[in-house]
């Protein structure tokens, strides 16, 4: 399975977030060189959800269990079709497919996670190992079971001083004292993304519509009053968080789109200034996932963020593929067998080799 001369993996990464757009595919070529890790980004794409899937997805947590299961099975198969498609087309031959699976339920606190998208299913269809389910043993030893991409924040991208991924969930990681902490830290492109709806746009482009409104000081300081914020972490953030406790308030102090849209870019901005502060991290500081290229959020930070922080946006593959990079390289990891969750991140009782393997 490795190399031995050059020590080089290749996977292929699949992740589908909260925010419902669609599957990320990416496909890495890994080098493991004097104890040090290096990566090279492949072929990447997106593929969108049609409006069936982004309903069936948005109305998984209300499904009976035998159509949840239904679910399941049907989302593995098309992610197999799908990675079957990317893989014929860019003649690319991965070792392993790293799926995330698709979260429906993530209650670490009552000890279960729950992503759907059968590794079996994907797994009959490309006829390629899959190394799925990453977060379940993290939960069952006590952790949070995410964020899981602080560890290759660390390994591929330690030179900065922290990461924050914009994606359905704003987190963050960083290293202090040589450990590697992360968290949630406010909902992001789910709540934007839900605030549009109305208007029958999937998201707010470069936060035009945001640019546009003004701040409801009323729902900025209720949002910033959620329990939530005054947790210690290691914590994380799921759907039915954002149902339960955000979506009441964006009923209970109505407005227009563009004010509740400018409302949720500055409590989000304000949110992770607030962390940046706490912790006292400087430096550059890497921006990923949809939201990075939310240019009125982004303007935001130097209203909101310590002056000796610097938001760094990288080229657009970057971006968009992070996380399914570094899923990719959650799936080398394990079968290499290395660790691949840190207990530092979760809050679990021990490190762990997390996943499992779905093979022929």
């Amino acid at each position: 399975m490795e190399n031995s001369q050059t020590n080089t993996y290749s996977a292929l990464g699949l992740m589908s977030g909260t925010s419902l757009d669609g599957l990320d595919i990416a496909y890495v070529e890994f080098q493991h060189i004097q104890g040090k890790w290096q990566y090279r980004l492949g072929p990447c794409t997106t593929l969108a959800y049609s409006e069936k899937w982004r309903n069936d997805l948005g109305q998984a947590i209300h499904l009976s269990g035998l159509e949840l299961t239904r679910l399941h099975h049907r989302l593995g198969a098309y992610f197999g079709e799908l990675a079957q498609q990317f893989i014929q087309e860019h003649q690319v031959s991965p070792q392993w497919i790293g799926s995330h699976g698709h979260t429906v339920f993530h209650q670490p606190k009552e000890g279960f996670t729950l992503q759907i998208g059968d590794p079996y299913a994907l797994l009959v269809v490309t006829r390629i190992p899959v190394v799925a389910d990453f977060r379940s043993l993290d939960v069952a030893l006590g952790g949070q079971g995410a964020p899981l991409v602080p560890i290759g924040d660390e390994l591929l991208f330690g030179q900065y001083g922290a990461c924050i991924n914009l994606g359905g969930i704003a987190n963050i990681s960083w290293s202090k004292q040589d450990t590697r902490l992360a968290f949630d830290i406010a909902p992001a492109n789910m709540l934007l993304n839900h605030i549009i709806q109305p208007l029958g746009l999937l998201y707010d482009n470069q936060g035009q519509l945001a640019q546009k409104g003004q701040v409801n000081e009323a729902l900025f300081e209720a949002l910033n009053r959620l329990a939530y914020y005054q947790e210690a972490y290691p914590k994380s953030l799921g759907v039915e968080w954002f149902q339960q406790m955000v979506l009441p308030l964006l009923a209970q102090y109505p407005d227009t789109v563009e004010n509740h849209l400018c409302t949720a870019c500055h409590h989000i901005a304000y949110q992770i200034g607030q962390v940046l502060d706490k912790e006292s991290i400087q430096g550059e500081i890497l921006l990923t996932g949809g939201g990075a290229f939310h240019s009125y959020l982004v303007s935001l930070f130097s209203q909101y963020w310590p002056k000796g922080c610097r938001p760094v946006v990288p080229e657009a593959e970057l971006i968009n593929y992070k996380e399914a990079l570094v899923f990719a390289f959650l799936a080398v990891l394990h079968q290499t067998g290395n660790i691949n969750v840190w207990k530092s991140v979760t809050g679990a009782q021990a490190d762990s080799r997390s996943g499992i393997l779905y093979s022929l």
